[in-house]
């Protein structure tokens, strides 16, 4: 699994986009994928977490300064539409917060709060490759690499660290299900086959619910990444072995 989440994985990903970039799509608003670090609008860097038609949710734009803090931009969501001389896009962000230049102390940022906010962003220089990995589309050491170049340009490294652990944790996730493969196993009976359905089906859920929930909650910086990608492992770990302990004494 680990092998399949760092390398098969990742490269199926990337030769489809780069199929679709292939056939045609030439749009500006192709460029604004969920998942990646994009870098088609200078002098932004844009990360979106999930995308829906013209509608963008979690929306982080980040704004190198030549000398002083990266000025970021956080919405909740937002929406695009294409410019008239399809050169770019006019992105309207909803209910956020952007970093402004602080007139007090020249150099340094204040945050500010806003509803709507609306902004216009040409498009990429002609003849550019444009289709750069997206970060489920990296190896381990592609991810690491990454990191490490987004921090130094003073980035917040959180979708990559997310992504990283994520990964891992979903590789190691199959150690939850055989746990409680064995526990059941030895718990029920051979003619309990639909309470085991039932077992089975209700563990696959509850486990991908707790891991969509857990990334909520990293992404709003209320628990630290690495623990929300291995918190359903921990807690459904912890269960199984339960599970498994009482299975075995009975």
């Amino acid at each position: 699994m680990l092998v399949l989440h760092d390398r098969v994985i990742p490269a199926s990903h990337l030769a489809f986009r780069q199929q679709l970039k292939a056939i045609g799509i030439k749009s500006p608003t192709a460029y604004l994928e969920a998942g990646t670090f994009i870098k088609a609008f200078e002098p932004y860097i844009i990360f979106v977490y999930h995308v829906e038609g013209r509608k963008l949710f979690h929306i982080r734009i980040y704004e190198p300064q030549p000398a002083g803090p990266t000025r970021t931009t956080v919405a909740n969501r937002g929406q695009f539409e294409p410019m008239a001389d399809e050169r770019g896009i006019r992105l309207t962000l909803y209910d956020g917060t952007v970093d402004e230049w602080n007139p007090e102390h020249p150099g340094s940022l204040v945050k500010g709060t806003f509803g709507t906010y609306s902004m216009a962003l040409s498009t990429i220089t002609e003849g550019k490759d444009q289709v750069g990995k997206k970060l489920k589309e990296m190896t381990f050491r592609e991810l690491m690499q990454e990191r490490q170049r987004i921090t130094a340009e003073g980035i917040d490294p959180l979708p990559i660290t997310l992504e990283f652990h994520r990964k891992v944790a979903t590789a190691f996730s199959v150690v939850v299900f055989v746990t409680f493969g064995l526990a059941m196993g030895l718990g029920l009976h051979h003619q309990e086959r639909l309470t085991i359905f039932v077992w089975v089906l209700g563990l696959t859920i509850a486990y991908y619910l707790a891991s969509i929930g857990t990334n909520a909650i990293a992404i709003k910086a209320w628990m630290p990444a690495w623990l929300a990608m291995w918190l359903p492992n921990l807690v459904g770990g912890a269960l199984g072995a339960w599970k498994l302990v009482h299975a075995v004494r009975r």
